[in-house]
């Protein structure tokens, strides 16, 4: 299968739908693969890619201190379409909690771990501010995602922007690592290289302008344009 990170082009559409446990209902991760695959089955025109991921409460516990606020979100859709007419035209395995649509703001490409890659990272980033403090973050978080990417066990990273300014994340980073082990070793010296308090800062006493909502997760389902 074609990686995603060599799929995607600037002008893509992707859309990104979220579900926390009380909107998977409770179903085992079994049936609720098996539903996702009979809603992925009908690919409307300019489909290009479509990955079901499952969070890994074990996986997060090992990097506890590393996320300031958890992903909420048990499952996440993770979509790659041409035009926003077609990622507004899929159908769903039930009603999620979150569905918005992004753009590629930047794609690191792959590492050499990318083959290997068995963690999937969702950072979703809540931005209180103007569009030009999603402009700033967007832009400091480069330097970042390229330490990253020459860190052992990187696969690719690839960082959203969204398309409603209104959106509950204006942002999202999705990075593919070989293992949680590989992951976990790079936040010692990403933390001294990238201070959180400097990540995160606040003008003001108020709360941090910009938030993380980190999660690890693993793909349970994909499917590719036919």
């Amino acid at each position: 299968m074609q990686s995603i990170d060599l799929i995607i082009a600037p002008d893509s559409c992707i859309r990104l739908a979220g579900y926390t446990a009380a909107a998977a209902k409770g179903l085992p991760e079994a049936e609720l693969v098996q539903s996702w695959h009979a809603a992925a089955a009908q690919q409307p025109k300019g489909f290009l890619y479509r990955e079901l991921c499952a969070a890994m409460p074990d996986w997060n516990r090992q990097i506890e201190s590393e996320i300031q606020v958890p992903n909420p979100y048990v499952y996440l859709d993770y979509a790659v379409l041409q035009t926003a007419d077609a990622a507004a035209a899929l159908n769903d395995p039930a009603v999620p909690d979150l569905v918005e649509h992004y753009g590629v703001f930047l794609n690191l490409g792959n590492g050499p771990a990318a083959a290997q890659a068995q963690l999937f990272l969702f950072n979703l980033f809540s931005v209180n501010g103007p569009p030009e403090l999603v402009d700033s973050f967007a832009a400091a978080w480069v330097p970042r995602g390229q330490f990253q990417a020459q860190q052992p066990g990187f696969g690719s990273a690839l960082l959203h922007r969204s398309i409603d300014p209104a959106a509950p994340f204006a942002a999202f980073n999705r990075a593919k690592w070989r293992d949680v082990a590989h992951y976990a070793a790079t936040l010692p010296e990403f933390e001294r290289t990238f201070p959180r308090a400097q990540r995160m800062r606040s003008e003001s006493a108020g709360p941090p302008p910009v938030r993380s909502h980190l999660g690890l997760f693993r793909r349970i389902a994909v499917v590719t344009a036919r």
